[in-house]
Parts: structure tokens; sequence; C-alpha cells
């Protein structure tokens, strides 16, 4: 287990992913910096994270259960070779790429919609009275 440092883990994710290593990392990099700005605007402009974070985890969750039944077609298998727990776990753990892709981006458009534009039939908007959260 000593050789199981974050040196090591680098050197083997450049070699499983060989030329898009970069790429892949450039992009995590982006969705990082793009999740960390989206959530510093919204409390800024005290909007919250709540909603951000409730549609986020939602559609990540979705995405990631329909993914999860689409990974044996990726992997050119079929779904009832999902036999045994590791094959699930493995398909879950595969299918969490998208899901975390689609949780981010809308992680990101929640927390930077206001709620004005959100909630457009709530009375208290129309009216004009501003919630004091």
């Amino acid at each position: 287990m000593s050789d199981f440092n974050p040196i090591a883990l680098f050197a083997i994710a450049r070699e499983m992913l060989g030329a898009t290593f970069w790429p892949a990392a450039a992009a995590i990099a982006l969705l990082v910096g793009t999740v960390g700005w989206a959530a510093i605007h919204a409390r800024r402009q005290g909007y919250g994270l709540r909603s951000g974070l409730v549609w986020g985890i939602s559609s990540g969750m979705i995405v990631t259960a329909a993914a999860t039944l689409l990974v044996p077609a990726w992997t050119d298998a079929s779904v009832g070779d999902l036999r045994s727990a590791i094959d699930v776990v493995a398909a879950v753990a595969i299918a969490l790429v998208p899901g975390i892709l689609a949780g981010s981006v809308m992680f990101v458009v929640a927390a930077v919609t206001p709620r004005t534009v959100r909630r457009r039939r709530d009375p208290a908007i129309k009216a004009g009275i501003r919630e004091n959260t």
C-alpha cells in the first residue's frame, strides 16, 4: 500500500487515458472551476445554494440510473451480464461520469438563475415583496 500514492495514481491515470489524459484533466478543472464560480456567484447574489443542490443531485441521480442500464451496451455486453454485485458496482461507477456531468450542469444553471425567473407564479414576488433569505 505504500506505493499507492498520488504520484502512482497520476501515472496510472496517464497510462490508462493516454493522449486523452490532458484534455480530460482540463475538462475536469473547467467543471470544478465552473461549479465553484456558480456557488460563489449564488452566495453573493443572495440566491442560496439549496435549489442548485437539489436540482444538481436529483438530475445527477436520474442520469446515473439511466446510464447504468446503458453501460453494458457501451462495453459490448447485455444487461443480463450484470449478474453479480461487483458487476453492478462497476456499472454504476462508469455511469457516474455522465451523472456527475449532468448534475454539475444543472447545479450551475439552478444556482445562477435568479429566483424571480424560477418562481414567476409566486404571489409575493408578483406583488414586489422581497424575501429576506
